[in-house]
């Protein structure tokens, strides 16, 4: 089904209106509003160990700000999104990868910044 844009001439209009009450803004009708329908989530998993070998499970990393767990609460943002939620958001609509690799090689050498970027 294709969406229906507004003509400018009322966006204008209704922009004038709810930009004293906050209710809206720009990007609500330009290009973030329809930059994509769908896209892929990444999600990091990780090997979690007890005391003995065979006593292991995967969980889930979750990264602050990022769509993950539902048992979580939801992060507030304003006025900036973090970084790393950010760059997993573009990661999601296909772009570079280049800094991920280097993320992950960090967590596995147990680099401290590396692991204090994500929760679980």
């Amino acid at each position: 089904e294709r969406v229906r844009l507004l003509p400018q001439g009322l966006v204008d209009v209704w922009l004038d209106y709810a930009r004293p009450l906050d209710l809206g803004n720009s990007y609500s009708f330009g290009r973030f509003a329809r930059i994509t329908r769908e896209r892929h989530e990444v999600v990091l998993w990780a090997l979690r160990c007890d005391e003995e070998p065979h006593d292991c499970s995967w969980v889930e990393l979750d990264i602050p700000c990022k769509p993950g767990s539902l048992n979580r609460r939801p992060c507030v943002t304003a006025p900036y999104h973090p970084r790393l939620a950010w760059q997993f958001w573009f990661l999601g609509l296909g772009h570079d990868s280049s800094w991920l690799q280097l993320f992950l090689r960090k967590l596995l050498e147990g680099d401290a910044r590396a692991i204090a970027a994500v929760e679980g």
